[in-house]
């Protein structure tokens, strides 16, 4: 995936995660179909960083949530 820009999208409570934090990579815009799901997100953004050094992409930089995003949307990583 060199060259592709790697995206972490963090969901709140989202229909397939219930009562949880799920982050999913998009890479080139595009969903990978890798995410990872727990109630805790600070077990979420760990497996973020992992998942930056797997990638080689470098320590990844936390964007808050738009207000034009969709409300499970709480925040995302690139």
């Amino acid at each position: 995936m060199k060259n592709t820009i790697i995206i972490w999208v963090v969901y709140k409570d989202p229909s397939d995660f219930p009562g949880q934090f799920c982050a999913r990579i998009f890479s080139g815009g595009k969903p990978t179909g890798h995410h990872y799901a727990h109630y805790n997100l600070e077990l979420v953004r760990e497996w973020i960083s992992r998942g930056a050094a797997q990638y080689g992409v470098g320590v990844p930089y936390r964007m808050a949530r738009h207000h034009h995003d969709d409300p499970v949307i709480f925040e995302t990583w690139v």
